[in-house]
């Protein structure tokens, strides 16, 4: 990976996906390029786009496996289980 190329991105969406918890909720998706991983950019990346979802939306939800490393991220930074279906987890973070 050169050293100007993305090491990742973090956005929101409006429409129906795995973690849909409810109609207006933004369902979030992350992604680190795996040599970029452990370095605090999904913190940094996750950490900005709350601040910045926080005024328009009330929660934001997310969907994740248990062997996900990335688990770990989403609940130190507040994301509860809102419901689990087999190994995968709809996690919720209320603003």
């Amino acid at each position: 990976m050169g050293r100007d190329a993305p090491a990742g991105g973090a956005w929101l969406r409006l429409m129906p996906g795995y973690g849909l918890v409810e109609e207006g909720i933004p369902e979030l998706s992350l992604a680190v390029v795996s040599d970029s991983r452990g370095r605090g950019i999904g913190t940094s990346l996750l950490k900005a786009l709350i601040h910045s979802a926080a005024s328009v939306y009330q929660a934001i939800s997310l969907n994740v496996t248990s062997e996900n490393p990335a688990l770990h991220l989403y609940e130190r930074l507040g994301f509860q289980v809102v419901r689990a279906d087999g190994d995968s987890k709809i996690m919720r973070l209320r603003m």
